[in-house]
């Protein structure tokens, strides 16, 4: 799935993604790219479900913590974004997408509301 999503194939990446969870649905790595690729075709609610899952199973995953924050960006839930920004930080406080991405949260006016 990595490599479609890179790639920006997204619903390929879905198709694998899917058929992975067939077999292995507790992977917390297969259900975070999927949710990526979920939102990389626009479909934000199941992909915040899909990486809120693999959140549930490993709450240590700073890229999907980062994934999600990304996601709520996108929905324009910017407290919700921060939220999942600060817990990436914390599980990794030397995590650097997240560094610049909770530096883009805190100093944007538009991301801010003012």
């Amino acid at each position: 799935m990595y490599i479609y999503n890179n790639n920006e194939e997204y619903n390929k990446a879905i198709e694998i993604g899917n058929n992975v969870l067939n077999e292995h649905s507790n992977n917390p790595n297969s259900l975070n790219h999927l949710g990526y690729a979920y939102c990389g075709v626009g479909d934000y609610e199941k992909g915040i479900e899909m990486i809120k899952k693999s959140i549930e199973i490993d709450p240590f995953h700073t890229y999907a913590w980062y994934n999600l924050a990304r996601a709520f960006i996108k929905m324009g839930r910017r407290d919700a974004a921060l939220e999942a920004c600060r817990h990436s930080l914390e599980v990794d406080p030397n995590f650097n997408l997240s560094l610049r991405l909770f530096v883009v949260l805190t100093t944007s006016k538009k991301l801010r509301g003012n």
